[in-house]
């Protein structure tokens, strides 16, 4: 056995994951000028702050190739993870081959990166009975260029394989793990069974990453019980460039539940995209929920939220949920997002609940197209918001101006009140109301104009049938003409034919 203890690698990284600062969220006498400036300046700041707990200037791991058709020495991460590392950054560990069987727990306090080694993404699953594929308590794991999935073994009864979770994550609060997951692809998978399962199970972590990866269900004409990604507890949380599709569930939480529960967390969800999710429980709200009890900082922009439904209860696309906590203030940034086709009970695109008064919020630049709640008045089919407690500056003359100003920028087709809220002031004076966006109306199927050249061609084109037309008709004519001709020449010599037959006989 080759052991290959101390080679050196050296990684030149860019710490650019953020950690959120959020300043101008509710100043409601800034113009549109100076709060698109601030946003900029807040992303910037987020993604200079935050640096990945896995990522150093220089790299030195131990490292070790896995391959179960004898391409290297070990044949699972387990045996490799057992040999000895003093390197300073831990294990990095090469799944040569293109699939990869094992059922793997990780309790080993240190750096461990899991990778695919070849260009098509390295097939992880399994060949029999276990709760999941990887069961990380606690360590700083990285897992880059793997497709999981789950399979059915039917000499086991048909069972569905992992049981309960393609990952697991965290089960002691105390030690808290710390996970990364780059481009890497989920599966769900149809199966009888009505139990809920999950594609990662999340207890509590302290640095969630994921970025550039994809989460798919099994599309939405059934209906499955494997939610997507849950997290119950976290204290940094980074989601970059990742895609939730093609799901309809049935599960009591959210296809993505995000929980915020520790002290002084953040929160970013960038660039994702969340299409074709149907939430089928009268418990699950919306295809993004984001809970928040302690002093949470979020920035959600730049997302895409396409045919998210919800069938019985809250808003299609995203639910947040704000809880005061020691008068702690949380902090939301949703601008730059794109909403578009989204139905739920109470709105399409967002639903609001807020009860701290030391919160700030900002919902600028948002594009809402089509979106559609069940509401006979068809009052916020876009945003649907409610607000206890509120500071002491918030009057019933004033309100709407002020939501008007927390969304700033943002449009909307809708004509009728997309922004629908309900106030309880201090005084325990209720108030409702609602803001209508600025009109774009949606956008039309344009019709495909034609080139010049296409133009010309299509001219050119007929002039040469017009031509060959004439020509057929031509012909046709010369042709008619020369057999009258012929046939006149015929009548005209029959009688002296018939003549000189007669003398002859």
């Amino acid at each position: 056995m080759i052991i290959l203890i101390g080679l050196i690698f050296i990684h030149i990284t860019n710490a650019a994951t953020p950690q959120l600062k959020t300043q101008q969220l509710s100043d409601h006498s800034a113009d549109s000028d100076l709060i698109a400036t601030s946003q900029l300046l807040q992303q910037q700041q987020f993604a200079s702050s935050f640096t990945p707990s896995n990522q150093k200037p220089s790299n030195f791991t131990c490292l070790f190739n896995v391959s179960q058709s004898g391409l290297a020495n070990f044949r699972s991460v387990a045996e490799a993870l057992n040999q000895t590392c003093n390197e300073t950054d831990g294990y990095e560990i090469n799944l040569l081959d293109s699939e990869h069987i094992e059922s793997l727990e990780i309790n080993k306090n240190s750096s461990i990166i899991i990778k695919g080694n070849n260009k098509v993404q390295t097939i992880w699953h399994l060949d029999s009975p276990h709760r999941q594929l990887i069961n990380l308590n606690f360590g700083n794991l990285t897992l880059e260029n793997i497709d999981f999935q789950f399979v059915v073994l039917s000499k086991w009864y048909s069972m569905i394989q992992p049981s309960y979770y393609l990952i697991s994550v965290g089960s002691d609060p105390f030690n808290s793990p710390q996970l990364t997951i780059k481009l890497c692809k989920f599966h769900s998978l149809s199966h009888s069974y009505k139990y809920l399962i999950h594609q990662i199970r999340i207890r509590c972590v302290d640095n969630l990453q994921i970025i550039d990866t994809v989460f798919s269900g099994i599309g939405t004409e059934e209906v499955s019980y494997i939610s997507l990604l849950q997290v119950n507890s976290f204290k940094n949380l980074y989601l970059k460039n990742c895609t939730f599709q093609n799901a309809s569930i049935n599960t009591t939480t959210e296809p993505v539940f995000l929980n915020g529960i520790d002290e002084v967390i953040s929160a970013s969800i960038l660039d994702c995209q969340f299409i074709n999710i149907t939430t089928n429980n009268e418990n699950c709200h919306s295809a993004l929920a984001l809970f928040c009890i302690r002093n949470i900082k979020t920035i959600i922009t730049g997302n895409k939220f396409t045919n998210c439904k919800s069938v019985n209860s809250g808003s299609g696309a995203l639910s947040i949920y704000d809880y005061e906590f020691e008068n702690q203030p949380d902090e939301f940034v949703i601008n730059n997002n794109t909403f578009t086709n989204n139905t739920g009970i109470n709105s399409g695109a967002i639903f609001f609940l807020t009860i701290n008064n030391q919160s700030k919020y900002s919902f600028n630049f948002n594009t809402f197209v089509s979106n559609r709640n069940n509401q006979t008045d068809m009052h916020g089919q876009d945003v649907f918001l409610i607000i206890y407690d509120p500071p002491l500056s918030w009057t019933i003359d004033n309100i709407t101006v002020i939501m008007s100003s927390i969304f700033n920028g943002s449009v909307s087709d809708a004509l009728n009140n997309s922004v629908f809220f309900k106030v309880r002031l201090y005084n325990y004076t209720d108030y409702s109301g609602g803001i209508i966006l600025h009109y774009q109306p949606a956008p039309q199927p344009q019709k495909k104009r034609m080139s010049a050249w296409a133009v010309i061609g299509i001219i050119v084109f007929s002039v040469l049938v017009l031509i060959n037309v004439l020509l057929v008709v031509v012909t046709i004519g010369l042709v008619l003409k020369n057999r009258q001709k012929y046939e006149g020449n015929i009548a005209e010599h029959s009688p002296l034919l018939i003549n000189s037959q007669f003398q002859s006989q």
